[in-house]
Order: C-alpha cells, then structure tokens, then sequence
C-alpha cells in the first residue's frame, strides 16, 4: 500500500502547495500533510499522518535497507533509491511562513443543530462580541458500515494576534466566568526550500518537502524529542514504519510526518501508553481506547500543522517501532477494528495513568460540552466499602482535605502496577520559588500573598486558580494550564496548603494532591486492577466510558 501511495505521488504529486483541479484518489504531498481528507487501505482502515518531530532545522534519517527517496525540484520531479545504512540529510536552507489565523475558540455546538447555533452567536454578540462567527471542525467517515461523524460547530472570534486572545480570554473569565481557548488556522501554506543530501552527496534542493520510504522495513530518525513539558523529557533516536515525509512547518521550520494505517500505529501507541506486562483485558482495553483516538480527533487537532495528530501527550504518545510488543500486539490483533459507541455515537476515549480513585468530567477538565460518556466516576465499589461512603457522589471543597491526605481503597490503588507515589503526591514551594515561578509568566504579580482555588470538577479537579500578588491578581483557568505552572503537578486534584510566617506573609506553598494525569475517562492503572479482578476489557470500557460498547468496524488481514 505504501508504495502504491507513493508512486501515485509521483504523477500527482503538489509541489507549489496549492490544491490540483482533479484531487487525486489518495491525497499526497502538501495535499496528503495539510489537507483533511483521509486515505483508506483496501480493506477499510484509514491511513493517518503523525506529527514525530517539529521545529527543527535540520533531520538526518537512515535504514538498515534501501530507501526510496523523492521530491520536487523547481518543479521537476527528482526520484532515487538511497544505499542500506547511507544516511539522508534535509537541511532547511530558506522559507516562508504560513499565514495564520488566530481565534479565541469560545464553545461548540452540535453539528446541524441551527437553532442552538442562531442562539449561541446571537448570544455571544449581545455580550459585546459583534465579530463572533462559526466554523466547522472534525470529520465524517463510512466504514464497515458505520458512519463515524465527530463534527461539530464551533462559536469563534476572530483576532489579530495571541496577545490579544490572551487579554479577551481574562476578559471572557472575570464578565461571565467562562473559559474558552485559543486556536488558528491556515489561511496560506508555507513554502520551502530544503538542501537534500545522501551518503554525504548533494542530491539537489527540494520545494517544501522530501518523502521517503523503506518498504516492508523501518527508517531511523535523529534526536526525536519526547516527554515535552515533563520530567522525563529528553531525545533519542527512533524507528517508523510506514513512508516519512520531512516538510516545512508553518512556523518555517521542519516537521517530519509519519503515514501509515491506523492497526500499525497502534502497536507504537499501546506499548507506550500502558505496561506491556499488564493483564491483557487491560491491555485490549487500552487498544480500543488508543484506537478510538485516532478517530476521535482527526479534524479536530493541530488545524495549522501538516498532521493529523501529534505523537505526544496531546494526542496520545506514539514512539514508533521502539516500543512494540508481542503482548500488546496480541490486544491489537485481538481487537482488530473494534471501536467504542455510546448510543450510537463515537465515543472520545481519553484516558490517563492514575484517576487516584475518582475520574473527572470532560468539561471540568477542558470547558467543553458535557460528553455523556465521560462523566465523574468512582474508581470503587461504593456498596461494600463504608469507609468510601462520603465519596460516592464526588469531590468537593468538604471532603477533599481527607481524600487527598488518606489512600482509600480503589482499583488504581490496589493494582499490581499502582504507584504510591502517584497516588497520594506533596509538592512544596517555598516563597522565592513560588514568585520566581509565578513571576516568570505572570511578571506582573509581584510577591505572592495568595492562592485560593476557584470551582472544582465532580472528581475533584481543580478548574480555576486564583493568585493574588503584592501588585496583581490572576486567575489560571483549566487542569493542564496550572498543573505546568506550577512545574507539573501530577494531577489537578489537590488542596493548597499556605504557611506563614510570624508577619502573616505566605512563607510557603503546599500542594496535596492524588492522581496521575488529566482523570477523564479510562485510568490506566485502574484497569489494571478491574483486569486482575476478573473484569474483561468490554467490562472495563463500559464503566470508564459510562455504559459504552466495543464494535468490530473494520478488519486486518
């Protein structure tokens, strides 16, 4: 397939980055990276671009076998085969920038819903946003004859840069209490012009992007970045299956882009998102969610990047060959083309590594609408066990204290694979290092007198943050927003516990929290426990996902 996708490249291939008059039946080239349609393989498993790296000036990539190596000089289509172990180089040489549009993304409405939609632009403009308008985002696709419809509608406003999203999104939280987000689109694709090389020697310069394959084997990346804005960050070498696009980015920079079909990517994702050696309930479980992802977000993540999803957190960690598994390549084969529905609907399996007892509903954790699939559970039996009575209906400014500071008994504490440490965490910041912290993004503060906690999810996320400084005040708005802030608590379920000194003046800062990760939708760990339980991953799906089932889509032969 690989190779049939690229020679249609070939004759077809986009190389100013504007659209051909007669698209071709498999997008390729710009169309195929900054485009929304989806190719399909023969037996109907979709083909999906993943963001490996980006921001880069320079990539060198190689392969234990030959590669197969194209791109598009001064529109003339240049082709080779390049050596076993010879290394290809793509060096930025000079570029131009996309043109972006940015928007402060304010809430969605159902897609074909017109009258919520007349009601939520109308309202928006009575609060003082004349320029408010709409824009559609997602996708619709048939398969196995399903029709997997994640579309909907977006209220936006148009601005004219980020600082100004970032004074109306204060404005929007301190008039009506609201969070929205920041987003942009493309209005103009970038261009490039990239120096290619191979075993050392000048191959010619490509326009805007270099694709390579080598077919029915992997091709090694330098200095991968991984693990952005944690503990662990770091980067190595790494290994994709699947062809390799190196493009410029709409920053001017270069991105490199995996291609490949979804049932392969998942045995890059699985193993990186949960322990190989868990109970393989869990680990089917963790496939069908994984692969529900894939899904879920395409059209709705990364507008302005030449992918579909990024290979992160934000979308779902995807480490290429590195990473796989006999084990959890059995949960995928096992699993092959299941996704989860929720009366009738695709159901948006996120997911995180420790709920610490309690999951979170989406809207607390990102101000989205209320999804029905993936509201506030207790990770507990809450028949049987008296002590987890006070919790049974959620999290809140009452009961926190004792939830945070004990470890009741739950599946993610009783598992095999259950950390303490994440668990129940302590963080402490003394006075200069939380003005140093808070100072460098919010300089206007000045010393720190307070930190007081606005709202709560039903699962005890924190959803706003108030800090008064000697000079300012500001609010923090949403679970991964102050989680970085304050250099990434494990979770967003915590209690601020002040000191002072004998002057009344805030002398320190501790967080006492529980959990690991976002809690919305399936916990990782937890799963582990229901699965060494005796609970089958269908079981464990439809009580993360709220009553969701898992369906056979499409197949791999």
């Amino acid at each position: 397939m690989f190779a049939a996708l690229m020679l249609v490249g070939l004759c077809l291939g986009d190389t100013s980055g504007s659209a051909p008059t007669e698209p071709s039946p498999i997008p390729t080239g710009m169309d195929l990276l900054y485009g929304d349609r989806i190719a399909f393989k023969p037996n109907g498993e979709p083909m999906v671009t993943l963001g490996i790296a980006t921001g880069r000036e320079r990539v060198v990539l190689r392969a234990d076998v030959a590669m197969v190596l194209d791109f598009y000089e001064a529109g003339v289509l240049k082709h080779t085969t390049v050596r076993a172990d010879d290394s290809v180089e793509v060096t930025l040489i000079r570029a131009q920038p996309a043109k972006r549009r940015v928007y402060v993304d304010l809430e969605g409405v159902p897609f074909g819903a017109t009258d919520k939609l007349d009601w939520a632009l109308a309202g928006w403009r009575a609060r003082g946003y004349a320029q408010v308008e709409a824009l559609e985002e997602g996708t619709v696709i048939g398969m196995g004859g399903k029709v997997i419809d994640n579309r909907e509608i977006r209220v936006v406003l148009p601005v004219q840069d980020r600082r100004e999203a970032n004074d109306i999104l204060d404005e929007i939280y301190r008039r009506f209490g609201l969070r929205p987000t920041l987003n942009a689109r493309l209005l103009e694709r970038p261009w490039g012009e990239l120096l290619v090389k191979a075993g050392g020697a000048p191959m010619g310069r490509a326009t805007s992007f270099v694709r390579l394959l080598a077919p029915d084997n992997s091709i090694g990346i330098d200095s991968v970045e991984f693990g952005k804005g944690y503990s662990w960050h770091g980067s190595e070498t790494r290994s994709y299956r699947g062809e390799i696009y190196v493009v410029v980015d709409p920053d001017g920079r270069l991105s490199v882009v995996n291609v490949l079909g979804a049932e392969t990517i998942l045995r890059g994702v699985v193993p990186a998102e949960i322990f190989a050696s868990a109970p393989l309930e869990a680990l089917k479980a963790q496939a069908v969610a994984a692969r529900n992802q894939l899904f879920a977000k395409l059209g709705k993540r990364h507008h302005d990047d030449p992918f579909h999803l990024c290979s992160e957190q934000h979308c779902q960690v995807y480490a290429g060959t590195s990473k796989e598994d006999p084990r959890t390549n059995e949960a995928i084969r096992a699993t092959t083309g299941e996704l989860a529905f929720r009366d009738g609907k695709l159901v948006d399996t996120v997911y995180s590594s420790s709920c610490g007892g309690h999951t979170e509903d989406n809207d607390a954790v990102w101000g989205n609408r209320p999804d029905p699939a993936l509201r506030a559970q207790p990770d507990f039996e809450p028949v049987g066990e008296p002590t987890l009575a006070a919790f049974a209906q959620g999290i809140n400014e009452t009961n926190v204290h004792t939830w945070v500071t004990t470890k009741p008994p739950s599946y993610c504490s009783r598992a095999t694979k259950a950390n303490p440490e994440k668990y129940r965490w302590r963080r402490s910041f003394t006075r200069e290092e939380l003005t140093a912290i808070l100072n460098a993004s919010y300089p206007q503060l000045g010393p720190v007198k307070n930190l007081t906690v606005h709202e709560r999810g039903r699962g005890g996320r924190v959803m706003g943050l108030l800090i008064d400084g000697e000079r300012a005040s500001v609010t923090v708005h949403w679970e991964l927003n102050i989680r970085r802030l304050f250099s990434n608590l494990n979770s967003g379920t915590f209690e601020v516990d002040v000191e002072r000194d004998g002057d009344g003046r805030l002398a320190a800062v501790t967080f006492v929290g529980g959990g690991w990760g976002h809690g919305v939708g399936l916990c990782q760990v937890g799963a582990v426990g229901r699965a060494e339980a005796g609970h089958t991953y269908r079981q464990i799906l439809s009580h993360y996902y709220n009553g969701a089932t898992a369906v056979p889509v499409y197949e791999t032969p």
